[in-house]
């Protein structure tokens, strides 16, 4: 088992003057002497290894302040509590109290946990399991993998992670314990997700697949429906990328049927524009117009304008390449109203267009019946910018 590369580090008061940071270090360094030394006389020599390694490695901070070497400095606090936990952990240890132990190797990973030390705490937490098993306590094996599976995630081990919480599931199962059951299965859920937008990202979609529909049987096991209609939706995402129309919109369904039974009108939205993406790619226009309506209803409900510019424009292009420029106009009229009230130019910018455009096709077959039946009153136009009527 690697030891831990970087611990109890700290940098220097920003506003310190270099006498001040001096003074400090030469302090630091005296009292892990002292306790160090306190180790060795007290015949802990594990302890004093553990404690050695705790306070004497650097830590390179890539976001340091002014370029600023990571210190050594730790609190004389800090320090006596190191040394007793360890040197308990020691004694526990010899006389054969592995228990104790376990729960000396917990306090120390908990401690580095609650100053964002993840890799300390992660390797206090393995040597936690490593105990665990020895002396055959299948709870206290829970336990270390439950800590073990936030270490990884933490440090964005997603595989890793979602390996120990299964092990915690699986080994809760064994003792029919339905609370920690039901706790393994909660951190599953996020677990499953981070494991299979990570293998997403890396085109591997039968196996986020799979993930996501064990974060699903996850979800419902700790009856969370949310999350369920949520693994729902992803699994109609990643068919969707698959290239497989019906299985995406087989689970789009699914979670649009979800939503509706939690009156989730967000969710139900999102539904909605999801199946429209699916129908539209399969070539039915007709079916994608009647799930973009809902969603823009149902944008009004709520209240998301976003979600309403979305709907509209989308609507908008649908009715212009169906070559119904009268539809396409009404449609991309409201777009640029509701990019209006968002305030944002980029996308009034682009609504303008749509719109200009759309009005243009809607008015063209009267401008060439014009210009085919009147070309002087079209020149007249033209050269004085009258209003254009027809």
């Amino acid at each position: 088992m690697e030891r831990p590369t970087s611990a109890g580090q700290r940098l220097a008061p920003i506003g310190a003057t270099q006498g001040q940071s001096s003074d400090a270090d030469a302090e630091s360094i005296a009292d892990k002497y002292f306790v160090c030394t306190e180790c060795l006389i007290g015949g802990h020599v594990q302890s004093f290894i553990e404690l050695f390694y705790l306070t004497h490695l650097t830590q390179q901070s890539a976001a340091s302040i002014e370029n600023q070497k990571a210190s050594n400095e730790i609190s004389s606090g800090t320090l006596h509590f190191l040394k007793q936990i360890l040197t308990r952990a020691e004694n526990s240890q010899r006389s054969g109290d592995l228990l104790a132990v376990v729960d000396s190797y917990k306090a120390l990973a908990e401690h580095y946990e609650a100053e964002d030390d993840h890799r300390t705490a992660l390797y206090f937490t393995e040597k936690c399991l490593e105990v665990s098993k020895l002396c055959g306590d299948k709870r206290a094996e829970v336990e270390a993998n439950r800590l073990l599976g936030f270490c990884h995630e933490h440090l964005g081990n997603a595989e890793l992670s979602l390996k120990h919480h299964e092990v915690q599931r699986d080994i809760a199962r064994s003792l029919a314990d339905s609370e920690e059951i039901l706790d393994a299965n909660r951190h599953l859920i996020d677990a499953y997700k981070s494991a299979a937008e990570q293998c997403e990202r890396q085109g591997q979609y039968e196996k986020a697949v799979a993930l996501h529909e064990q974060c699903m049987e996850s979800s419902r096991a700790s009856g969370d429906d949310l999350s369920a209609g949520l693994a729902y939706f992803q699994l109609g995402r990643t068919y969707k990328l698959l290239g497989d129309t019906a299985k995406s919109l087989e689970h789009y369904n699914m979670y649009l049927q979800l939503c509706k039974n939690i009156d989730d009108k967000v969710g139900e939205g999102q539904a909605c524009s999801a199946l429209a993406s699916a129908h539209e790619a399969a070539g039915e226009a007709s079916k994608a117009v009647s799930f973009l309506e809902i969603f823009y209803e149902l944008s009004q409900m709520t209240g998301e304008l976003a979600s309403q510019e979305e709907a509209c424009t989308r609507l908008g292009k649908i009715f212009f390449q169906s070559q119904d420029y009268n539809n396409s106009v009404r449609y991309f009229e409201k777009a640029f109203e509701m990019a209006r009230s968002l305030g944002d130019q980029k996308s009034i910018g682009t609504a303008r267009i749509n719109l200009g455009i759309a009005r243009a096709h809607a008015k063209l077959s009267s401008y060439l019946k014009v210009a085919n039946g009147n070309l002087p009153a079209l020149l007249k136009w033209k050269n004085r910018r009258t209003p254009f009527d027809v």
